[in-house]
């Protein structure tokens, strides 16, 4: 179980007609989002997720524990330019890095790959090999 692999998976939120660009945008900075916005022609979700990751996922707040478990997963996964991750090495993010001793964060694998089998919002999925 803790090799399998889990993405955001861009036609998955194309099926669930989900705008990808507007998520992945309402979770960066007002400073990243008006430098993304002057853009000219605007920046593919790739791009995107490629600045956040060498840019705005280096920010203090990009991620904190005070977030919900999907958006910090979410915003781990676009921390990570949205490669596949193994579901292991997701669950050592979620756990050791965000959690704190006023929130502790004690999720199994299992529950983890709950979490994101049966989320219907963010468009996690798991990487078919």
């Amino acid at each position: 179980m803790e090799n399998l692999e889990y993405c955001i998976d861009f036609d998955l939120a194309d099926q669930r007609e989900r705008d990808l660009r507007d998520l992945i945008m309402s979770r960066c900075p007002k400073s990243y989002q008006n430098e993304v916005a002057a853009k000219n022609p605007p920046l593919t979700i790739k791009r995107l997720i490629s600045g956040i990751k060498n840019q705005v996922s280096k920010e203090k707040d990009f991620i904190n524990s005070g977030f919900p478990i999907k958006d910090i997963i979410f915003r781990t996964m676009l921390s990570e330019g949205n490669k596949p991750i193994q579901l292991s090495k997701i669950h050592y993010l979620v756990t050791e890095t965000w959690a704190t001793p006023i929130r502790p964060l004690d999720l199994s694998l299992a529950s983890l790959k709950s979490i994101l089998d049966t989320d219907t919002f963010y468009c996690f999925n798991q990487v078919k090999k």
